[in-house]
């Protein structure tokens, strides 16, 4: 099965994860139970950038403190944090990051709870942990990750509605797999986008709030598969310094939201257009935004946190057409595995 297969497999994936709804409150009871109210998140690459929706949305719906931890405090310096009172969730794809897995061992040994999101239920993440809910997203052969990211990313969510005791949350993401399924019917579209950034050697990749871990995602899909230097920022964090690296030949990529986050970027997309002379690509569903960009891909007209299903699923359909438009391999990039293990 190719990259493309994958990507267009996301919506029988995501209707298939639907139904792991009962695992999902059982965790969330545990949660409760254990009266839980910080997790803490060991993760890397797309994967964290999954778990990173919960960093900003668990808070939000269900009042409990989310954090990524940098992985080296227990690989390398042996730190010793209080867990007592914590979740830690370990998010992988394959259930074979070293690194991962040594943040739930530290976690064990302090009789803290703990639990793995992984698409392997045989690995060694899912043996360690307390709690294990599968991907369900079958075998992902192609390197750069797609179907299983986007799994991640609904399991968070449904996670978070769990956790909220939230129906309206509950009927709002059973709407994702067919939101997915019209964003592919656009491979059109975003053939001939990428077209038009063909020849580009760096880009920065904006969002803000629930959009940044989806930012995140579209800059590591570039890096992956296309090799332009892309970096993401919040847009926040851009205006604090990294904003004196623009430049006309460095276009600027914003994903904008309507939601609490979309004021903030819709200004400095205006500011963008009539103070710089960077092109500006933006993906949002709010007409005010894109009548601002030098391109635009209109979003579905939904919930912050279900527009990112469509938009970063448009996000891997562009960086795909963009690597075959460069004559890039999309099934075996350059120097990577498709697992990674890290120390």
């Amino acid at each position: 099965m190719s990259l493309i297969d994958e990507i267009r497999e996301q919506p029988d994936v995501l209707e298939r994860l639907l139904f792991a709804r009962p695992d999902v409150e059982r965790v969330a009871d545990v949660i409760r139970q254990r009266r839980i109210r910080r997790v803490m998140v060991a993760a890397r690459g797309s994967s964290r950038n999954a778990a990173l929706l919960g960093a900003w949305w668990w808070p939000v719906v269900a009042g409990i403190a989310v954090e990524t931890v940098p992985l080296s405090l227990f690989t390398l310096y042996d730190a010793t944090l209080p867990l007592a009172d914590t979740l830690v969730l370990g998010v992988s794809q394959s259930g074979r990051s070293p690194d991962v897995i040594r943040a739930l061992e530290v976690a064990r040994a302090q009789q803290a709870l703990t639990l793995a999101i992984t698409n392997e239920q045989a690995s060694p993440l899912a043996a360690i942990a307390d709690h294990v809910l599968d991907l369900r997203a079958g075998a992902e052969r192609a390197v750069a990750a797609t179907k299983t990211y986007t799994a991640q990313l609904l399991l968070v969510a449904m996670l978070g509605a769990a956790l909220a005791q939230d129906e309206r949350l509950w009927h709002d993401l059973a709407r994702v797999p067919a939101l997915v399924a019209e964003a592919l019917q656009r491979e059109d579209e975003m053939r001939t986008l990428a077209e038009r950034y063909r020849f580009i050697s760096r880009c920065f990749v904006l969002g803000r709030g629930l959009a940044f871990g989806a930012t995140a995602e579209w800059a590591l899909k570039l890096q992956e598969l296309t090799y332009v230097q892309a970096q993401a920022f919040s847009v926040a964090d851009f205006q604090h310094g990294p904003k004196a690296m623009l430049e006309r030949d460095v276009p600027v990529f914003v994903l904008a939201l309507r939601g609490a986050a979309w004021a903030s970027t819709h200004d400095f997309v205006r500011f963008l257009g009539q103070e710089t002379d960077a092109d500006v690509l933006v993906f949002s569903n709010v007409p005010e935004t894109t009548s601002l960009a030098h391109c635009a891909v209109t979003l579905p007209d939904v919930p912050e946190y279900l527009g990112l299903f469509p938009a970063i699923v448009l996000a891997q359909l562009f960086t795909y057409a963009l690597t075959r438009t460069r004559h890039l391999d999309t099934e075996q990039p350059r120097f990577l595995s498709k697992v990674t293990e890290t120390f």
